[in-house]
């Protein structure tokens, strides 16, 4: 048997990684040599902003914490989600303390990617199955993650999602797990049609 688990955008994780591409986006935009190492916490309404930033570009505070508020209403969690939901369950762009804690890359790194081209590394490696219909990844993870991104992009229900899919020795569905926020019986129905599509 094999597992695997996917989160929506809405997940917290996610939503931390979609503002950081989404202010990087910022940077690429007018400086294609921007370095960035940026990283993104959140708690509650709370979000720290903290790393390195090396670009031609002199973003204000102010145009970066437009920048996050910008990413999470872009996610969906803005003013009409955090009515329906509640403030206390939910974030809104609106509403988000964003701080900013950055500074230029070391010039000692520079140095030595500039000439060079080490700096931080990292080794990453993966693997391609032969199946076309899933986009050559494995089907276990296709399925979680196609799961995953039709309940957020229906918005049946709230947007923190993850799904998992748990595969039996002929790749059939063994066992499918389906966690998301939902505030009444209809959006639990509405939840349950699109599960049974799958199953």
């Amino acid at each position: 048997m094999r597992t695997s688990e996917y989160v929506a955008l809405g997940h917290p994780d996610k939503v931390a990684d979609y503002i950081s591409e989404y202010v990087l986006d910022k940077y690429l935009a007018q400086d294609p040599q921007t370095r960035y190492a940026l990283e993104v916490q959140i708690k509650d309404k709370f979000i720290t902003l903290g790393g390195e930033v090396t670009s031609k570009l002199k973003f204000s505070e102010a145009e970066l914490v437009s920048f996050v508020k910008a990413a999470v209403d872009d996610i969906g969690y803005d003013k009409d989600y955090q009515d329906f939901w509640e403030s206390e369950n939910t974030i809104c762009g609106d509403d988000l303390e964003v701080v900013c804690h950055f500074s230029q890359q070391s010039p000692d790194i520079a140095l030595g990617v500039n000439r060079d081209g080490w700096g931080d590394q990292g080794i990453f490696w993966g693997y391609a199955e032969n199946l076309p219909a899933f986009n050559y990844m494995p089907k276990d993870h296709a399925l979680a993650r196609e799961i995953a991104q039709e309940l957020y992009q229906t918005k049946v229900a709230g947007l923190d999602i993850k799904t998992q899919v748990t595969l039996d020795d002929d790749e059939k569905i063994d066992t499918l797990i389906v966690a998301v926020p939902c505030k009444n019986a209809k959006q639990r129905a509405s939840v349950a049609q699109l599960i049974e599509l799958w199953l």
